[in-house]
């Protein structure tokens, strides 16, 4: 039978392997939480660093002048609403962007959205945008004319342009442009507009986009 050594041998065993235990669910927790410190450290560098060289685009949308000579043929065409070609009526105006944010973009590409079946996007070209550094297009505005010259047969309409873009170190950006027409029978006037702040995409780019030709 076991004597009283035994037994206390059999204690400080056990006291020894608790004692293990405890060390080593201590030692866990504690490299568990200095790795998420890591991580939240590492999360905060990265968000000040992205932080200090984010773009920021602004937009300014001007009607095209006729008899202007600069881009006298549209680098792109957006389709307000759809029409036969005998019932369309379409303008011109120019679309210059921006950045006044703190660090350069690129692979800027856009893509319009309408209540149009015909909204499918292509990839724009790799426009690269430093500092306060501008980038204008002329965009061609085609809808089905009002059924008449009378002010109170005009159609509003809203649409808009989603302009993605990435940073320096491959984050993505979206910024939104929302614009309200006013379709007349030979005319198309663009009410008001604005652009939202940017938003960090956090899958990347897609490949749509209008065409700059």
């Amino acid at each position: 039978m076991p004597n009283i050594t035994d037994w206390i041998m059999v204690a400080i065993t056990a006291i020894y392997v608790i004692a293990t235990i405890v060390i080593c669910v201590f030692n866990y927790k504690t490299a568990k939480a200095a790795n998420l410190q890591i991580q939240e450290s590492k999360r905060q560098f990265d968000e000040t660093r992205r932080l200090q060289i984010m773009p920021y685009l602004q937009v300014t949308i001007t009607p095209k002048i006729d008899g202007e000579n600069r881009n006298p043929v549209p680098e792109a065409w957006f389709i307000i609403s759809d029409s036969d070609k005998d019932n369309t009526v379409r303008s011109d105006y120019y679309i210059s962007f921006e950045n006044v944010g703190l660090g350069m973009l690129h692979h800027t590409k856009i893509l319009w959205n309408s209540k149009s079946k015909h909204n499918d996007g292509y990839p724009a070209k790799d426009i690269v945008m430093a500092v306060n550094s501008p980038w204008r297009i002329t965009g061609a505005f085609f809808a089905e004319r009002a059924e008449s010259d009378d002010p109170f047969k005009s159609k509003r309409i809203d649409c808009s342009i989603d302009v993605t873009y990435e940073d320096l170190i491959g984050n993505s950006y979206s910024q939104k442009v929302e614009m309200v027409f006013l379709i007349h029978h030979t005319k198309i006037d663009l009410l008001y507009y604005f652009i939202s702040p940017p938003v960090l995409m956090e899958g990347g780019i897609d490949s749509c986009g209008v065409e700059l030709r």
